[in-house]
């Protein structure tokens, strides 16, 4: 049931498809609002109870900077966002194109090892980054 059959016999990645767009849904929202607004609907709720910055605190207005080429102001929201999105992008083009996982890089991102190793990673900076 995952992979489906358009009108013209390609198989579509039906899950994969649906995550391609909310992807673009959530990248045309940051391109086109400001996260840093008081108005912007989606705020961090550990940050909000606690007032601790959790490790994807800033991500948001980050991407936005990024969408609009400020990259230094988008290291300052949240330098973790430059480290993990080579990482990221990665995974998820090997989703897409599975004829890429042949290469040592991408078996290397796509091992449960290398999965915690960056999730450790970014939990470290989660609480380095509030002292």
């Amino acid at each position: 049931m995952d992979n489906i059959k358009n009108k013209g016999g390609m198989k579509i990645n039906l899950p994969l498809a649906i995550v391609a767009i909310v992807a673009i849904g959530v990248a045309v929202a940051l391109w086109a609002g400001n996260p840093a607004s008081e108005r912007w609907p989606l705020k961090c709720p550990l940050f909000q109870m606690t007032g601790w910055q959790c490790p994807l605190c800033g991500m948001q207005r980050a991407i936005h900077e990024m969408c609009h080429g400020n990259v230094l102001k988008a290291w300052e929201y949240n330098p973790a966002l430059w480290v993990s999105l080579p990482y990221f992008a990665v995974l998820g083009a090997s989703s897409l194109f599975p004829s890429i996982r042949k290469y040592r890089i991408v078996n290397w991102a796509r091992q449960d090892r290398t999965l915690l190793i960056v999730g450790a990673l970014l939990m470290a900076w989660g609480v380095a980054r509030n002292f």
